[in-house]
Order: structure tokens, then sequence, then C-alpha cells
């Protein structure tokens, strides 16, 4: 029984270093659920974790935090509302690099003045109090400090970020990605999106392009009830609409717009002319003394 209670015992000691663990790898140290003290103010404004000091003007040594940060907002009638980021960054002799992978609720990495020192930091959401930090990774020289808004300066937002890349395919509100890289179920906001599509319209302006006569375009329309080359309602529906092809096809039929009224207004101008020396001859047959 006493051996027993001994093994027990023994697990619980071994569980409880293991939840904070530190393995020294080479010359780096991996940090397992290291407890970062302190707590986000309760909705008076922006918070601040503090990673590590940066470059500034002068040279200085390595200082990184790579790895997962992780707290609990509100209490548990808040439902204990996760928050983690996943941050890597590094400042290193003459250059601030890093990115960030946000959860739960929007996080950036900014640069900021605290104590007269600039810091790389994560900027903390004005919501309820935040508690229970943790990091788990690696990290040299880090500050791990919470600081309130009032007491830093100098805020801006962190402009060396590094590419964060996925390879396969990802799939945002969906599990269905099917042949595409990127599948989203919604709508995506953005302020531009470029198209780099495969050859482009503009063949409509060779010399040796059949333009459709607008008699056969018309009977088209009649018979399809859509525009030649263009999917029906029900083919962009099924299949939806690649925006590359689909933009070249609009602009194909733009050009062709464009011909017909340029011929249109030669069609019109050799009409004018042809009214215009009517007129004149009608004016002249006019004239007094003038001999029918």
């Amino acid at each position: 029984m006493k051996k027993m209670f001994l093994q027990i015992k023994f697990t619980l000691f071994f569980l409880l270093a293991m939840a904070s663990l530190s393995v020294a790898q080479g010359t780096r140290t991996y940090q397992t659920n290291l407890a970062i003290s302190g707590q986000t103010e309760d909705g008076q404004g922006v918070n601040y974790l503090l990673l590590h000091k940066i470059y500034t003007n002068t040279p200085i040594a390595d200082n990184y935090v790579f790895g997962k940060i992780s707290a609990i907002r509100g209490s548990v009638a808040a439902s204990n509302r996760k928050w983690t980021v996943e941050v890597n960054t590094s400042s290193a002799w003459t250059q601030n690099r890093g990115s960030i992978i946000c959860y739960n609720e929007p996080a950036t990495l900014v640069t900021l003045t605290y104590n007269w020192e600039d810091y790389l930091a994560v900027s903390i959401s004005n919501a309820a109090s935040l508690y229970n930090f943790s990091f788990t990774g690696y990290a040299q020289s880090a500050t791990f400090i919470i600081a309130t808004d009032n007491v830093v300066s100098n805020v801006q937002q962190f402009s060396s970020m590094d590419l964060i890349s996925i390879q396969g395919n990802v799939g945002i509100g969906t599990i269905y990605t099917g042949i595409h890289k990127l599948a989203v179920e919604g709508s995506i906001g953005a302020r531009r999106v470029r198209v780099n599509p495969t050859g482009w319209a503009d063949f409509v302006f060779e010399e040796d392009y059949e333009l459709p006569a607008l008699g056969e375009v018309e009977e088209y329309i009649k018979a399809n009830k859509h525009l030649p080359d263009v999917p029906t309602a029900e083919e962009a529906e099924k299949e939806g609409v690649d925006l590359g092809e689909m933009n070249k096809k609009l602009l194909q039929k733009v050009e062709e717009l464009t011909l017909y009224l340029i011929e249109q207004q030669k069609q019109l101008k050799s009409q004018q002319e042809q009214i215009n020396a009517l007129q004149q001859q009608h004016e002249l047959h006019l004239k007094p003394g003038k001999a029918y």
C-alpha cells in the first residue's frame, strides 16, 4: 500500500513538473506552459503584451519569441472565452521581423515605447479582462509584460511582417475545397482584387477578326436568351463564374459593341453627308429666278 502511495505521489509530481517544463535544446530553451503574470484591464482600453526589445538605431543581440500564447477572457458566466495567438518574432542585429496568427479574436503586432525602451508587442482588444496567460515555445530575452495603454507611447503597426505560407488547400467555413486552393463559404471583403487572366480580348481589334453581323446576334439572342460565348444563368449558378475568364468575355463584348458603334457612326456620317448634299440642291432650286 505504501509503495502504491509513493508511485501515485511520484506520478503527480512528474505531471506537475511537465506542466511547466523548460527543455534545453542546443542553445535554445523550449518553454511549456510558462506562466505570464498579470491580467488586462476590464474594458478600459487597448492593452499590450510586450514580447521583446527591438532594434532601432543600435545593433542588438538576438531577441525572439516563437510559439503560442494563450489566455482566458471573462468569467465562467462569460463562457471563459479563450484567447490564443501564435507569434514568430525576432529582433537581431539590425532587423526586426515577425508574423502573427490569431484565434478567437483579432490581435496585431505593434511597436511601442515603454519605460523609454522600444518593444515589439501584441495588441489586446478593449474588452473583458484576460488572465491566466501562458506561453509555450522558444523565447530568448523575452519580456512578457502586460502593459496598459496609459503607460506606453508611440504605438505603431508593425510593418516588417514575414510571409505565412500554407501548403495544401484551405477551407473557411467549409470542409469541402474541391479543386480549389481556397474555398470560402460566405462573402469575402477586400479593397482590391487582382486576377491574372490567361489571354485578353484585344483580338477583337485584329484585322482578320470576323465581327458577327448584328442580325445574327439578334437571332442568337432570340433563340438562346443570352449573348454568344457568355455562360447561361443556369451554367453560372451551377458551375460558378471564373472572374478572369468572365472579365475577358465581357471586354470582348464591349470591344465588339465599340466596333458596331464605330461602323454605325460611319453610316450616320455618310447619311448626313447625303442629306446635306440634297439640302444644298434643294436650296439652289428655290433661289429666285431659278428655272425648274
